[in-house]
């Protein structure tokens, strides 16, 4: 009994898709939307957010269950390099905020590098340290 339900975990596991990191996040969206549905007094929207909910949930439960691992897998790395982006996107926010006391940043014309400069300088030439582009800026 205990052999063959450790082999059908096995074999379930080598057919089916299982749990990632979109599957997650569906479940998570999921339930703030029931939460915000709970708090939130109009009819219709909490009719919206109850549906949006269930579909997510239903999405998640497709995804885990689903045999067509390749495309799962396509679709969970896509997600994943988004989040990435998003991810460094606010990293670098914070990098920003932390170094605008003392520094300018200014963006390459050519080649879209942001270039850090000391404040408080007047006009400098800004040389690019990626492709070598010299513009002049005011610091």
């Amino acid at each position: 009994m205990k052999k063959s339900f450790e082999q059908w975990i096995t074999n379930f596991r080598k057919t089916h898709n299982g749990n990632d990191e979109l599957g997650m996040f569906y479940i998570i969206l999921a339930l703030l939307a029931n939460i915000i549905s709970l708090v939130v007094q109009i009819p219709q929207l909490m009719l919206i957010l109850e549906t949006a909910s269930l579909a997510l949930l239903f999405t998640s439960v497709f995804r885990f269950f689903s045999t067509n691992k390749s495309k799962r897998y396509a679709e969970n790395y896509k997600f994943i390099q988004f989040n990435k982006k998003i991810k460094q996107w606010f990293v670098d926010q914070r990098y920003y905020a932390k170094e605008s006391k003392t520094h300018k940043f200014y963006v390459c014309p050519e080649c879209k590098t942001v270039c850090r400069v000391p404040k408080n300088k007047g006009k400098i030439k800004i040389k690019c340290p990626n492709c070598g582009h010299t513009f002049i800026k005011k610091t």
